[in-house]
């Protein structure tokens, strides 16, 4: 079994996990059981809703849909560019 792809993101505002502060997240590429119920199309075109169920699928430390919907606007376009990014192919980055 191939090692995880995973890309670390630093954030612009830290998310607070019960009594923690977490000022980096970690994304790791999905496999395509995890975007079951998800539209290709609305995760490459970044739509809220469907980050909203991804994001907690694929996240480390473990996110809820309620942490991505409070996420501050500049966090999300990165973490929505970041899982883009998982689907092209390593030939073309």
């Amino acid at each position: 079994m191939a090692t995880p792809v995973t890309e670390q993101i630093d954030l612009e505002s830290p998310i607070t996990i019960g009594d923690k502060e977490h000022t980096t997240l970690t994304l790791r590429r999905p496999v395509a059981g995890e975007l079951r119920g998800l539209s290709l199309s609305n995760v490459l075109n970044a739509d809220v809703e469907t980050l909203m169920v991804l994001v907690p699928r694929i996240a480390q430390p473990t996110l809820t849909r309620q942490h991505v919907a409070e996420m501050d606007l500049a966090d999300l376009g990165t973490v929505a560019g970041t899982i883009a990014g998982f689907f092209q192919p390593a030939s073309q980055k």
